[in-house]
């Protein structure tokens, strides 16, 4: 009997820990693409880039830092942050969904959840505009250049 509990246990203890990893992001079902900014690597995911088909793009940044970062409600050092952006490619202006900090083994210390308003007006559905050579920036045109040779290879 308590060999059973024993298996039982560990059973359990591995589907919480594939749980966790399909849950938060870690698992390999991403297509990171490397971007060099201001002498750092950033990655962003274009797995689903090209199925957006409105001006709306949805795309998964991740940042491993240097040196580790601290913010006041993540209670240990961040190593690695991820984002979920929805950038709007025709107005030049994204607001952040989600965001995942990972500590130094690369587990989730904390994650943060933002609302997106419906709203009819630009500037409360995004939040924050796109400035030429920011990192945002970056990302939308090379997201704008995977659509686009997405687009090509489908003619």
């Amino acid at each position: 009997m308590k060999n059973k509990f024993k298996l039982f246990f560990i059973l359990l203890l591995a589907a919480a820990c594939l749980f966790e990893t399909s849950v938060f992001g870690q698992t390999s079902d991403k297509d990171w693409t490397a971007l060099a900014f201001n002498n750092e690597l950033i990655y962003i995911d274009l797995s689903n880039i090209t199925s957006f088909t409105s001006d709306d793009l949805y795309i998964w940044v991740s940042e491993k830092h240097a040196a580790p970062i601290s913010l006041e409600p993540v209670k240990k050092d961040i190593y690695k942050t991820q984002t979920y952006y929805l950038i709007n490619k025709e107005l030049k202006r994204y607001s952040i969904q989600e965001i995942l900090y990972f500590d130094k083994q690369n587990k989730v210390i904390q994650n943060f959840s933002y609302e997106v308003t419906e709203s009819e007006l630009p500037d409360m559905k995004y939040n924050y505009p796109i400035i030429q050579g920011s990192m945002m920036d970056m990302i939308l045109q090379r997201c704008l250049t995977e659509i686009e040779r997405s687009n090509e290879e489908v003619r």
